[in-house]
């Protein structure tokens, strides 16, 4: 797991990402908020990152998980929700998705060459996926997220 902690003790919000490449595009870009720690972890969680998660999610306003449209990254996104609650029921902090979803589908058909179609530059499931797909579906709309 890699966690990058704003300059100042108290982060007002926690960004999630699965992917390495996503946090070091973010940092080369210089487009992080000063006052937001970030995670960056791929797999699912363990407890030893739950431990680690939810302290910053007691202290944040605000979380977002970033990641695919894979059954995994999914997954992700509702272990970390559910391990969100306390046990009393009460949310440490609500985790929104900011992953991609149909209004960034929709701006990356808007924006395909003459000609090229989205469909072929999606990466398809491999049989793990295929399978944990509807397993997923099956105990949460998706569609929703």
């Amino acid at each position: 797991m890699q966690l990058l902690l704003p300059p100042s003790v108290a982060s007002r919000g926690l960004l999630f990402v699965t992917k390495e490449s996503v946090l070091l595009r973010l940092m080369a870009d210089d487009v992080l908020p000063r006052n937001v720690a970030m995670m960056c972890r791929y797999g699912l969680p363990t407890p030893q990152y739950l431990r680690v998660v939810q302290p910053h999610l007691s202290r944040s306003r605000s979380a977002i998980f970033v990641g695919d449209l894979d059954p995994l990254d999914i997954h992700v996104y509702l272990a970390l929700s559910y391990n969100a609650i306390l046990p009393s029921g009460r949310p440490r902090a609500a985790i929104h998705y900011g992953g991609i979803n149909d209004a960034w589908l929709q701006l990356c058909q808007r924006n395909l060459k003459r000609g090229q179609r989205l469909e072929a530059l999606m990466i398809k499931m491999d049989d793990a996926e295929r399978k944990h797909f509807p397993i997923l579906d099956a105990m949460i709309d998706i569609a929703a997220i």
